[in-house]
């Protein structure tokens, strides 16, 4: 299922704006619109039956262009989070996803023995193994959440030093008296509600697919990133699935318009 290889919820209850935008902007983007219109209205019958109206609330229109809802941070707001003060566990979720193009799953599924010398070795959907490198600010984010980490079991230990510690690097700690150190649920949930808190402090609306969408649209915009190294670290299997999403053929399109634009005006010049 789309949703599922993307890392996103699936239960039709819990269904929200992050993945009816997936649906519309990356699993049915090469769809007429007429068919992706005619999904959305099948897909909101659905969601309805469990008491789930995020389509309907949504408003969503169908015009020519290929992409419904457009979902990638702008320039301006992309700085805003890099600059943003975030807890640690804030800022590692969010630098694995913007800067590292890790899926939800993926973070929530990343391990200690994952961590390489300069890299991450991850599993992604259906099993399939990447390498991904590190950014210039990996080790960074990366020794400030460890060190929490540390701090977290360090806590637990105080009070039951045979208290089990999982494997994962995102992990949580309950309870003060009887500690309980666990891994996240790979419902999402809990990362989701970290992200939230990001949006609430900076007055910005995205998702954990918006980060990781936003940071190859920002390595394509290099122009010096050839878009077979974002898709390997994306870990897509299709060239074009990289494409929608980064933006790549509406990039073309303005830059169509501008040149088209320019010849106007030319012709203008000539004329004259």
């Amino acid at each position: 299922m789309d949703l599922e290889e993307a890392g996103l919820e699936t239960h039709p209850s819990k269904i929200k704006k992050k993945e009816i935008d997936f649906l519309l902007d990356v699993a049915w983007a090469d769809l007429e619109a007429s068919t992706r219109e005619w999904y959305t209205k099948i897909f909101a019958m659905f969601l309805r039956h469990y008491e789930n109206d995020v389509i309907d609330r949504m408003g969503v229109r169908f015009p020519q262009d290929m992409r419904v809802n457009v979902d990638w941070l702008s320039p301006v707001d992309s700085v805003i989070l890099m600059d943003a003060e975030l807890t640690p566990l804030q800022e590692i979720i969010a630098h694995l996803e913007f800067a590292l193009l890790f899926r939800r799953v993926e973070v929530i599924r990343l391990k200690m023995s994952d961590i390489k010398r300069n890299s991450f070795d991850i599993t992604g959907k259906n099993g399939k193994l990447r390498t991904v490198p590190f950014h210039p600010d990996t080790r960074r984010v990366l020794s400030r959440w460890l060190s929490e980490r540390e701090r977290l079991i360090a806590e637990a230990r105080a009070v039951n030093p045979r208290i089990p510690v999982p494997d994962n690097v995102l992990i949580y700690k309950l309870y003060k008296h009887k500690p309980k150190l666990g891994a996240y649920s790979e419902n999402g949930d809990a990362i989701d509600d970290r992200i939230d808190e990001i949006e609430a402090a900076l007055g910005i609306t995205f998702s954990n697919h918006t980060l990781r969408r936003t940071g190859g649209r920002l390595m394509w915009q290099t122009k010096r990133i050839p878009i077979e190294t974002i898709s390997q670290i994306y870990g897509h299997s299709s060239i074009e699935t990289t494409k929608r999403y980064i933006g790549v053929n509406l990039d073309d399109m303005d830059e169509a318009m501008t040149m088209y634009s320019q010849y106007q005006n030319e012709l203008r010049r000539r004329n004259n």
